[in-house]
This record gives structure tokens, sequence and C-alpha cells, in this order.
């Protein structure tokens, strides 16, 4: 789950206290917030990329938020885009943004807008995300109290295994890109030792790094979407163990982020996104170079540099 904080820059630190508190109470949540921008006219183009990444938007109400023009911007924003506001006050008297409000046109009262929803705290904000995630999601078909454990076990045995099994295909997936990555690579190395035309170099290099990148570029798609579809298995995983005596993944998930760790926990999909990233990196490294020599050798036959230069060069 994605969730978009709107805040006041002074408020920065009571906010990073709750967010923590999100972040360990709910499994594979992401806190999108804005990066630090000081007269910078495209932090617009920030915001509403993460909002519109979000699934839910947050507004942590501070003293300063009801008289800040960007932050009803960002309401406004998420509005348009349909996006379920909830409200924390940091302070039972800090005054709501008037964005956040709609006039009856019958009777002239003003009330909350349907999307918006108040919080009394952040655990409040937590458990009716849980919340609404079991109805939404219809995961039972019955009542949590007149569940049969036994059958629920089960059943949470069985989708149990089938996120092992998606932890195999991935591993295999990788497998398949890194060797054929590796086998890329190698080629152009075998190019640039025994090729004796310099055309067989340049096209060559040009060649095999548009199809190396071509093939970085979906590799790390596939990551990505394996990613989203564990953390959704994960989701469901952990409100079947609400039901069960032990909820073992909430408690690791819980473990891992502890923040007594001497290291912060990364998860298998950004260390793996690092792989296709450095093979993108050596493809344009190759690129690049045949590039340089393309237009070296067209400067050559155009009689632009001389020959004791170029062959000096190669």
């Amino acid at each position: 789950m994605r969730i978009f904080v709107i805040h006041s820059g002074s408020d920065t630190e009571q906010v990073e206290e709750m967010t923590d508190i999100v972040k360990k109470e709910i499994k594979h949540v992401e806190i999108l917030v804005l990066k630090e921008y000081k007269n910078n006219i495209f932090w617009k183009k920030d915001a509403g990329k993460k909002i519109k990444k979000s699934e839910v938007v947050l507004f942590c109400v501070g003293k300063k938020s009801c008289k800040s023009k960007n932050i009803d911007w960002e309401i406004e924003k998420a509005l348009k885009l349909g996006k379920e506001i909830h409200v924390i006050r940091l302070n039972k008297s800090n005054k709501y943004n008037e964005t956040l409000y709609a006039e009856n046109d019958f009777t002239g009262e003003t009330k909350l807008k349907d999307t918006i929803k108040e919080e009394n705290s952040i655990q409040d904000f937590i458990e009716k995300l849980g919340k609404n995630k079991v109805e939404e999601y219809a995961l039972f078909n019955q009542n949590g109290e007149e569940n049969n454990l036994n059958v629920l076990f089960e059943q949470y045995k069985i989708f149990l295994q089938t996120s092992e099994d998606l932890v195999t295909r991935r591993q295999n997936v990788s497998s398949f890109y890194i060797t054929v990555n590796s086998g890329l690579v190698a080629a152009f190395s075998l190019i640039a030792g025994f090729g004796n035309k310099m055309t067989t170099l340049i096209g060559g290099g040009i060649l095999l790094s548009i199809v190396g990148l071509l093939l970085c570029i979906s590799w790390g798609r596939i990551i990505k979407s394996y990613g989203e579809l564990n953390a959704g298995k994960m989701t469901i995983i952990h409100m079947i163990e609400e039901q069960l005596p032990a909820n073992l993944y909430n408690a690791e998930w819980k473990a891992l982020c502890d923040t007594r760790n001497n290291k912060p926990y990364v998860s298998f999909t950004r260390s793996e996104i690092r792989v296709p990233k450095i093979f993108a990196f050596v493809y344009i490294a190759i690129f690049t170079l045949s590039l340089a020599m393309l237009i070296v050798n067209i400067l050559f036959i155009n009689g632009i540099i001389s020959q004791n230069w170029f062959s000096n060069l190669i």
C-alpha cells in the first residue's frame, strides 16, 4: 500500500514519528512524501506523481497548514484524482484547510467533502485501513467468529505455498536474465578482442547495447511486478493470520523494521533491482563508446581528422 502524506515542513519531525508507527503496523507499506524543495518550481510535478501513485492520502494538520497554498494545491490535486483523504490533527486546536469543505447549494451550510475521513489518532487510521481492506477484498465468506480454524488453516497453508512458488519463479526469471545479459557482454568482449573491422566493432557495440538495455528495462519491470504481487499475497496472509492464534509474518516484519536493528531492512525487490541497473550502466557505457567511435570514423572518412590522429586513437 502506498500512502502519500501531506504536511507542513515545520511538522516534519512529528509526522515522521507517526509514519514510523504506520510502517511498523502495516505490512509492505510505502510512505510517499515530497522531497525538500526550496523555491523550486518543480515541486508540483513531484507531488502530482506521488499523489497519483498513492492509494490513500494522509493529511497531518499542523498549526500553519490552513495558511499554506501549497497544501491547498495538494489537497485539490488529491480530490481531483478521486483519492480518499484521511485527516489527523497534530493538535486539537489546529484548523482544517477550507479546501476540505464543500458548501450545500440549498442550505448554505459547509461540511467536509465525502472523500474526507476524520481520524482521532494514527492508531484509528491504521485500524480503519485494516478494516477497509478486509471488507473491500471480501476475504471471508462469513464472520470471523464463525470461521472454522482448521479449514482456514488449510487454506492458509495452500495460499502460503503459492507465495513460496512465486519466489521460486522469480529466482528462475532473474537467473535467465543474468545468463542472457552475461552472454551479451561476453559477445561484445569477443567482438572487441577479435573483430578486425572498425565497422564490426561499432555496429556490434550499438546493436548489443540497445538489445541489452531493452532486456534490462523488461527485467526491471518484471522484478517490480513480482514484488507488487508478493506484497499483495503478504497482505492477504497477514489478514488471515489475524484470525489464527499467532500472527507470525506480521511479527517478523515488525522485528525487521525494529529501530534497534544495527542496519535498516532492505527488501529483496530493492536489492534485486540493482542488478539490471548495473547491466544497464554497462550497456550505456558500451553504447557511448561505440557512438563516439562512429563519430570519429565519420570525421576520418570526411577528412576532418588526420590519418595519424585516427591511427593513434585505435
